[in-house]
């Protein structure tokens, strides 16, 4: 099953009141879960859905929702049309976001806490971790926050996608060493979790 976290004709995973802090466990639960990841162009980056763009080729298919806000020009550096282009800015099939603050390629790769070198990482560890990839089951061992699931009963994944901390008691945790987290402090069988925390643990049982 492909899990994407968008596509040409749904919201970004940036959308509405959804900030960049928020990105990091969703993006850490689609290269871990059980499933084939699809990274739609800008969301590793953290691209913003757009509201208000024009109505290109149909996009407004009902009146709540434009589907053009999720089609925007790619932000590569800070340059002209952010760098997707060098036509006039009226010749561009739809508009650049034009806020300052608008994520880029650029501006991101020196930065090692951006979105874009975190996924990076995530992709790094699921190449080097058979356990984290698509054919190693998947098993949840906690369905409120922190959602918790292990995966080939070798590494525990914890993601907390809500703003409040969480705590969570389990067995798996004694000893498991963390490969990537952000926000998780880990005291023998208890995890406590920070608001949008995430971490990727290797458990005890599963090294050599």
């Amino acid at each position: 099953m492909i899990l994407s976290t968008a596509d040409h004709d749904f919201n970004r995973l940036c959308c509405g009141p959804r900030t960049v802090e928020q990105l990091g466990a969703a993006l850490t639960f689609l290269l871990t879960w059980g499933s084939v990841p699809c990274i739609y162009y800008g969301d590793e980056i953290g691209m913003r859905y757009l509201q208000d763009m024009p109505n290109v080729e149909g996009a407004i298919c009902n009146p709540a929702y434009n589907r053009a806000g999720c089609r925007t020009p790619m932000q590569w550096d800070d340059g002209a049309n952010a760098g997707f282009s060098t036509a006039d800015a009226s010749h561009l099939y739809l508009p650049v976001d034009p806020a300052a603050d608008r994520p880029t390629v650029q501006a991101q790769e020196g930065d090692p806490n951006s979105t874009l070198n975190l996924v990076r990482r995530l992709l790094a560890l699921r190449s080097a971790t058979p356990a984290l990839r698509g054919r190693a089951p998947t098993r949840v061992i906690h369905e409120g926050y922190p959602f918790a699931y292990l995966r080939d009963d070798t590494h525990l994944i914890v993601v907390n996608p809500r703003r409040q901390p969480a705590t969570l008691i389990a067995a798996e945790a004694l000893g498991a060493e963390p490969l990537l987290t952000s926000g998780v402090d880990i005291e023998g069988d208890t995890l406590n979790l920070e608001g949008f925390a995430y971490g990727v643990f290797e458990l005890a049982s599963g090294r050599s």
